[in-house]
């Protein structure tokens, strides 16, 4: 993949202070295969506060089961898309297929995840 227009998507915990590192290495990598980076996306999951079983347990899952990061954060990434002009998403980690398809629904893009493997 070379010469597209990429926005990069990556879910973090909120206890990661080295999600700036990995987001500016994946940027790296795709613009050296001859990309332009042209926007970024962090989801951060903080400890949860639901009543239930949560916090640090739940901190390596999906945000959303349907969408990986959250719904609201997929919206966000449409919108930039559009205003972008972006034709790819790249999500670091690990979303199933059914996860990739809804967000490029969403997002109305193709999306992929990258080849990273989450936190």
């Amino acid at each position: 993949m070379s010469g597209r227009r990429i926005i990069i998507v990556g879910l973090f915990s909120a206890g990661d202070d080295g999600h700036e590192a990995v987001m500016d290495a994946l940027a790296g990598a795709l613009a050296h295969d001859g990309n332009v980076v042209v926007g970024r996306v962090v989801q951060r999951r903080g400890v949860s506060r639901a009543s239930g079983p949560g916090g640090a347990r739940g901190m390596d899952a999906p945000m959303d089961p349907a969408t990986y990061v959250g719904r609201g954060k997929a919206t966000e990434v449409a919108q930039l898309r559009r205003s972008t002009n972006a034709d790819l998403v790249v999500v670091r980690g690990a979303p199933s297929a059914t996860q990739l398809a809804r967000l490029r629904e969403i997002i109305g893009c193709e999306v992929v995840a990258s080849a990273a493997s989450p936190n």
